[in-house]
């Protein structure tokens, strides 16, 4: 929504309205806020509006009080955004003096304070190939699994660790290149200022998304797949509504096929079912009071929680390296 924000200013080609700023601050906050790989994303955004929002006001003449006014108010939107749109960012580097705490943090070779090592995982043929690679051929599933199987997406893009798809795909390519030719087609057939903005907007999106870290997980950056529809359902609905109801309902039909439809209803196990095939009763039965269990069965482990179990005073810890269990007792 936010970079939707941005494309309605560039095409307007003219100082937003206070008002307007405003809800693009709230949606700015709100997605900086939630996620650190969106912070990037959003300080673009920002930045192409305040760019936009002073030269739209510097071709104005700033004699009426109204005009000036109008301006003041911008520039204070902006300021008061600020410190809100960064707040996370801004709190952990005062605190932790580290922007990303508690994820470790390079820049020039300095390492900022941390507790956890930068997260790093793709497929072993892709290990040392850079960024906008593994991001260009995971949206376009060059590695994933045929569709034919009906086993190429999960939630959690999980392919075990040995196959070329590891942690790729997931936007469905054919329907990603179908997008991309709209967009294109768009732009070259209409050559309009909206639709010619969408595709530099677009463009510069894709190159920041391929950039950041892990840019081939794409469920960390739903916002390009989203982006690249919204785009279309802008440009094309109004004239060919068949054609995009068509084109969603053939992606709609086929990623259900593919999927036997498990996300189309309540599939898979009720929680108390998932607790009973996932947990060892015996480690339950086993915890002395106060006791405290340490766990390598992810991303199960927090099913052992004594929460869900007989009320017992023992506490669980993930065993991530065998250092957490120095005052634990593990459980194998």
């Amino acid at each position: 929504m936010l970079l939707l924000c941005v494309h309605r200013t560039l095409v307007a080609g003219e100082a937003p309205s206070p008002r307007f700023l405003a809800g693009c601050a709230v949606l700015a906050a709100a997605a900086a806020n939630t996620k650190f790989q969106l912070v990037p994303i959003v300080t673009i955004a920002s930045s192409v509006l305040l760019v936009v929002s002073l030269r739209g006001a510097g071709r104005r003449t700033l004699t009426s009080v109204e005009s000036r006014a109008a301006t003041w108010k911008r520039l204070a939107i902006f300021g008061i955004a600020l410190p809100l749109v960064f707040a996370t960012p801004i709190k952990n580097a005062a605190v932790h003096g580290n922007p990303v705490w508690p994820i470790e943090l390079r820049v020039l070779g300095h390492s900022f304070p941390h507790v956890e090592d930068a997260y790093e995982s793709s497929p072993p043929h892709l290990a040392g190939a850079p960024r906008p690679v593994r991001f260009l051929r995971s949206v376009l599933e060059l590695d994933n699994r045929p569709i034919s199987t009906q086993r190429r997406w999960s939630l959690d893009q999980w392919t075990p660790p040995d196959e070329p798809g590891y942690r790729m795909g997931g936007y469905f390519g054919a329907f990603v290149v179908a997008n991309l030719l709209a967009l294109g087609v768009a732009a070259w057939r209409r050559r309009t200022r909206e639709s010619k903005t969408a595709l530099a907007l677009f463009a510069g999106v894709t190159v920041a998304a391929s950039l950041v870290p892990q840019s081939h997980e794409l469920r960390y950056y739903m916002h390009w797949m989203l982006l690249l529809v919204s785009f279309n359902l802008v440009l094309w609905a109004r004239e060919a509504r068949w054609a995009v109801g068509l084109a969603a309902s053939a992606a709609l039909a086929v990623v259900a096929w593919s999927t036997n439809g498990a996300y189309l209803y309540a599939s898979g196990d009720t929680f108390e079912e998932l607790v009973t095939r996932r947990v060892d009763p015996s480690t339950i039965e086993a915890a002395a009071p106060g006791e405290r269990l340490c766990i390598a069965r992810p991303p199960f482990t927090f099913l052992y929680a004594p929460v869900f179990h007989a009320k017992k005073d023992y506490a669980v810890q993930e065993a991530a390296t065998p250092e957490d269990c120095r005052e634990a007792r593990q459980v194998q």
